[in-house]
This record gives C-alpha cells, structure tokens and sequence, in this order.
C-alpha cells in the first residue's frame, strides 16, 4: 500500500526546542509556535490522504519515504534567474538545509500515517526551487532488505 499527497505552502523546517520557564519559575522545554503549526498541517494532510487511501490505522512495518521540497525563489531574483532555478539549473542551497525539513515532515506524519517515524527504513529527499511552494510527500510500504 502507497500513499502520495502535497503539503501546499511554504515548507517549515523544524526548528530546535526552546527553553523557557514557567509563572512558578520552573523550567520548561517547548516546540517553537510555527514548527508546532505545521507539524499540524502535514498530519492534517497525511490524515487525509490515508481516509482517501482507505487504510483506517496507520502503517506498522517499514516505510519507504520520498520527499520533494519545492520552495520560492528569493524576489529580488530576476525572471530569467527564476526561470532558472525552476527548470533545476540552480540548485537550492541556501538554508534551512534539506534534513531539517525532513524531521518536521517525519514529526507531523507519527502516530497519524505510521505508528513511530522509527518506522523509515528508507528515504530519499529532494529541495528545489519551484512556482508553487510546498512537500510532496510520497509514503509506501516496504520489506526491502539492504545488500552487504
């Protein structure tokens, strides 16, 4: 079984806990608002295509993961620089970097399409420049075993 969908907008890449303290001056540790808010939309959009899909719980064994984060050329670029860059010419190198986006995709997507993101035995992730910002997000079962 396979599940694809597309988390539009623009990607967020997960950001470090913070640390903070509470009205009684204890310590607390917490996810950073907009980490938290798109962590929300990602398993919003995988619970989705899983209803679509028809599974009722998510999967148990091992995941086969492919992303491809498509995000906004800078605006100050010109059209032909942006032409560019969406046809792969130039590459996406600017920061955040590729696996920080990958965490808060993994995040958002446990307990809602697999049990434990411990669950990906296999991934393979992409960061371009594109017209429409955004993660598709390409999930499949998978029993594959590594060669020596």
């Amino acid at each position: 079984m396979s599940i694809t969908f597309f988390v539009p907008g623009i990607p967020v890449a997960k950001a470090r806990s913070r640390a903070g303290r509470t009205r009684d001056g204890r310590p607390v540790q917490y996810t950073p608002p907009a980490t938290k808010s798109y962590e929300a939309r990602v398993a919003w959009a995988g619970k989705a295509a899983r209803d679509a899909e028809g599974a009722s719980e998510p999967f148990s064994g091992p995941i086969r993961l492919t992303l491809c984060v498509t995000i906004a050329c800078p605006k100050s670029w010109s059209q032909r620089r942006q032409t560019q860059a969406h046809g792969a010419a130039i590459a996406a190198t600017k920061r955040p970097d590729l696996d920080n986006y990958v965490k808060a995709i993994k995040d958002g997507l446990n307990g809602i399409v697999w049990q434990d993101d411990s669950q990906v035995v296999e991934l393979v992730a992409r960061k371009r420049y594109g017209p429409e910002p955004g993660v598709r997000v390409m999930i499949s079962e998978t029993n594959q075993e590594c060669a020596p």
